[in-house]
């Protein structure tokens, strides 16, 4: 923080800065005075700012700059922008499944159970941020059975234009991850298959244990993606899509990897992308607790 005169010299500074930016701190000051605004700010770069804030009483007169990093208030948006991306998502499953409950003429209650599966997701991601407060705010599970998430994804796409292959090497798969952030990551990863073949197709997902590691490979039978893109395709806003907003392998590449998990994408030009995920298994411990827990 800085307090300036109004003649734009500074008389006290709690924050080095270079004389480079002190001038020009000096500069905006007096522009601000000059103005009548009730505040200024002003960027000496990159997603440092500094804020101006005119003060006038009796023992000051003069501007207040204060150092503001707004990297921080952009990876904020970033993550709800990508849980609201996920919400979008989970909605639109659940009402593709409350639409073919009309359509069933026996009653048969899997797409319930389903859009209720997915309605019960969008819900954990909302208490997930914690902004209903109380003790609204989801715990954490630190074990997920892996095969039951994909089985529940393999049905909703067996539901739609899309041919899944479920092919799991053991019974139950459980990794180290939340429940909640697992379906999150394969239900994006899933989506993000579906969406590169518009006119539906094979979805395989093939799950392989080795030691203490689980691997995942989804692989779809699109276009592909060029060279030049894939190692971009984690990165925030990066899409190839025209109605996409670049968020979904963001996400799921910052869950992963907040796990201690590992994701590439290897793509064959119009023969396909696979997208293979790599997460540590689950401790015994874990897996109780967390079994009691999911019930």
């Amino acid at each position: 923080m800085w307090i300036i005169d109004p003649n734009g010299e500074v008389q006290a500074a709690g924050v080095q800065a270079d004389q480079a930016i002190l001038d020009q701190l000096s500069m905006e000051a007096v522009r601000v005075l000059q103005s009548g605004k009730a505040s200024g700010e002003f960027s000496p770069g990159g997603d440092q700012w500094i804020r101006l804030f005119p003060l006038d009483s009796d023992a000051f007169s003069g501007v207040v700059g204060v150092w503001e990093d707004k990297s921080d208030h952009e990876s904020l948006k970033l993550e709800v922008m990508s849980i609201a991306h996920d919400i979008n998502n989970l909605l639109a499953v659940a009402q593709g499944h409350l639409e073919m409950m009309q359509l069933d003429s026996d009653g048969e209650s899997t797409s319930a159970r389903e859009a209720l599966w997915m309605l019960e997701r969008a819900g954990d991601l909302v208490r997930g941020l914690g902004l209903l407060g109380g003790s609204s705010r989801k715990e954490k599970t630190r074990a997920t059975d892996l095969s039951n998430v994909l089985s529940h994804l393999s049905t909703w796409l067996s539901k739609t234009s899309y041919v899944p292959t479920l092919d799991i090497d053991a019974g139950e798969v459980w990794v180290a991850m939340d429940r909640g952030d697992c379906i999150e990551v394969f239900q994006n990863l899933l989506q993000n298959a579906c969406e590169a073949m518009p006119k539906g197709g094979p979805v395989t997902v093939q799950v392989r244990t080795q030691r203490k590691e689980v691997t995942v490979s989804i692989r779809d039978s699109g276009p592909g993606v060029p060279s030049d893109r894939l190692g971009k395709i984690f990165s925030p806003h990066f899409t190839t899509k025209q109605s996409g907003q670049g968020l979904g392998l963001y996400r799921t590449r910052v869950l992963v990897e907040q796990y201690g998990g590992q994701i590439r994408v290897v793509s064959v030009p119009q023969k396909g992308s696979t997208c293979i995920v790599t997460l540590p298994m689950a401790n015994d411990a874990d897996i109780i607790r967390s079994s009691r827990t999911t019930g």
